[in-house]
């Protein structure tokens, strides 16, 4: 089986619902189990999400590569989801945007890094990192798939919105993250920075970025008016305040 065929939207809208399935007890996922089986969790989990954000042909790409298109069928679809002359959306992505990217990534890492090499189970933030793992690792497996999903062979009826219900996911897993280091008390400046700012930054990304998704794919239907490109951006801005 070629990995084409592991991406393609049936597989991949299958193992996003079976994600979703698992939002209602994944804080639980990691409570009881091996300190070990908890850090290399977070650890794999990391992994296998910067894999897939390496891989090349999202959306994203086209940006890199098309310049300003010269004419309307020169765009491509990033071009009609962007700030561009031949932009559609009201809620576009600005490119500086994306450079946040560079702090989570890196950020994360070192979380990770620090807990598998630093930590060890009688440590104070221990019972936290267990907490979060399950929420964790669940995020990185929505942005594994939010990678597979955000792509121009997905740009077919409603498997298109995958990629945002992907970033939905993200956000959803992470506000539980949040949830937990949040609420807690006697937690350093320092372990706030390492263990805790780069999930609170990926999901404050992720829940404006899934707006800004949607407002993107749907602007790219065919038979969608400006008119209705203007409600939906409208609504988001509502939804987001």
């Amino acid at each position: 089986m070629s990995l084409s065929s592991l991406t393609s939207p049936p597989v991949i809208g299958a193992l996003t619902a079976g994600c979703y399935a698992s939002l209602p007890a994944i804080q639980g996922w990691f409570q009881n189990a091996d300190w070990v089986v908890v850090k290399g969790a977070n650890l794999a989990a990391y992994g296998l999400s910067f894999w897939a954000v390496s891989q090349p042909g999202r959306y994203d790409s086209q940006a890199k590569i098309s310049g300003n298109p010269t004419s309307p069928a020169k765009a491509t679809d990033m071009d009609r989801m962007g700030t561009g002359k031949y932009g559609r959306t009201l809620v576009p992505p600005a490119g500086w945007a994306f450079a946040i990217w560079g702090p989570i990534f890196i950020g994360e890492f070192v979380m990770v890094a620090s807990q598998a090499a630093l930590m060890d189970e009688g440590d104070s933030l221990a019972p936290l990192i267990r907490s979060i793992t399950g929420p964790h690792v669940l995020a990185q497996c929505f942005q594994s798939l939010w990678t597979a999903s955000f792509r121009p062979k997905y740009n077919n009826g409603y498997w298109k919105y995958l990629s945002a219900l992907n970033l939905a996911g993200i956000a959803l897993s992470l506000s539980q993250c949040h949830e937990v280091f949040a609420s807690a008390e006697n937690i350093s400046t320092k372990d706030y920075l390492v263990n805790f700012l780069p999930l609170a930054l990926h999901f404050g990304w992720t829940s404006a970025a899934t707006l800004v998704n949607l407002n993107g794919m749907f602007a790219l239907g065919q038979n969608v008016t400006a008119k209705q490109v203007t409600a939906l951006g409208h609504a988001s801005v509502v939804a987001a305040t």
